[in-house]
């Protein structure tokens, strides 16, 4: 594979990777919780189960979408050739 080919593949991926660590980690755990609590709150069924829930899920969405951005950015260096 040329050099221009693994690094425009290696920028793809790197794109590839931080869209999907946004939709995962920001889109999926926390807007998705947040208008769920929302939805519940508004209903009036609130409890310390769903907060604490809600709570944990944003805290691992942000770790998650960080592996994932840290996984893509990986195999973005190992196909540029950068170890």
């Amino acid at each position: 594979m040329s050099k221009k080919l693994r690094n425009h593949l290696a920028i793809l991926i790197s794109i590839v990777g931080t869209m999907l660590a946004l939709y995962v980690g920001v889109y999926k755990l926390i807007i998705m919780n947040l208008v769920n609590f929302v939805s519940v709150m508004h209903a009036g069924g609130i409890s310390i189960t769903l907060m604490l829930r809600t709570l944990g899920g944003i805290i691992i969405s942000m770790t998650l979408a960080g592996a994932i951005w840290v996984a893509c950015d990986i195999l973005a260096s190992k196909i540029r050739g950068i170890e």
